[in-house]
C-alpha cells in the first residue's frame, strides 16, 4: 500500500517529462485510495468475522442466559471511482513509464521501480580484501578488487621482521608477483597486505594481513 501511494505522489511530479495524461494519473490515484480503503476495511472486517464467531459459539454451545448483542458488518463503500485490475493496470503503466524518452534511472528511484543507487564509498574508510595463491619459481597470483579505484599496492614482509616491502602495483584485480631471488630458494611463509591507490595515492585502509607459504 505505501508503495501505491509513493507511486501516486510522485508520478504527478514527473507527469510531463514522462508523458503521462491526466486521466493515467486519476486511475493511479483511484486505486491508490481504493487499495487503501480494501485493507483497512479486510482488518475490520477479520475483526467482525471474529465477533460473529464468538458471538455463534455462545449462542450454540454457551451456557443458558440472555441473548447476547449481535455483531454488526460494515457494509462496503469504496472512496471513489475505479475500476477492477488494479495491479496489472499498474505493471502495463511501468512498462510504458520505462520506455519513456524522459525515463531516467533518478525518475525511476523517484517512483520506487528502481533501486537506489548506492552512494560512493568513503574513501577514508574503504578497505579491500586480498586473496594469495602461490604458483611455482616463488611467484604469487594475487586477487584484489580495486574498488572502484585506480590501482592496489600489494606490499609483503616475513615474520618477525621489521618493515613492509612493495611487492607491485597493479591496475588489474588478478596479477601475479615474483618475490625477490634471496626469498626464492627454498619455501618462505611471506605475510602479505593490500592497499588501493588513486591517482598514486594511497586511499582508504589496509586490507588484512593474509600469510602465504612460497613454492620456490
Amino acid at each position: 500500500m505505501a508503495w501505491t501511494k509513493n507511486f501516486a505522489a510522485a508520478l504527478v511530479n514527473v507527469q510531463v517529462t514522462l508523458g503521462i495524461t491526466m486521466s493515467e494519473l486519476e486511475a493511479v490515484q483511484n486505486f491508490a485510495d481504493n487499495l487503501e480503503y480494501l485493507l483497512d476495511f479486510n482488518t475490520s472486517f477479520k475483526q467482525q468475522k471474529d465477533s460473529f464467531y464468538v458471538f455463534k459459539r455462545e449462542m450454540i454451545f454457551g451456557a443458558q442466559g440472555p441473548m447476547p448483542e449481535a455483531p454488526s458488518f460494515t457494509s462496503v463503500s469504496m472512496p471513489g471511482p475505479g475500476q477492477k485490475g488494479g495491479v496489472e493496470m499498474l505493471r502495463v503503466l511501468v512498462r510504458r513509464i520505462r520506455a519513456s524518452a524522459g525515463y531516467t534511472q533518478q525518475i525511476g528511484e523517484l517512483l520506487g521501480i528502481e533501486k537506489p543507487t548506492p552512494p560512493p564509498p568513503d574513501p577514508m574508510l574503504i578497505t579491500p580484501t586480498i586473496q594469495a595463491v602461490p604458483m611455482p619459481d616463488g611467484k604469487v597470483q594475487f586477487k584484489c578488487s580495486k574498488m572502484g579505484m585506480d590501482a592496489v599496492r600489494v606490499e609483503y614482509k616475513l615474520p618477525n621482521v621489521e618493515g613492509w616491502n612493495v611487492a607491485g602495483e597493479f591496475t588489474t584485480a588478478k596479477t601475479v608477483a615474483s618475490l625477490p631471488d634471496n626469498l626464492r630458494a627454498q619455501p618462505e611463509r611471506v605475510l602479505y597486505r593490500a592497499r588501493l591507490l588513486r591517482k598514486n595515492e594511497p586511499v582508504g585502509q589496509y586490507s588484512s594481513v593474509i600469510s602465504v607459504i612460497t613454492n620456490p
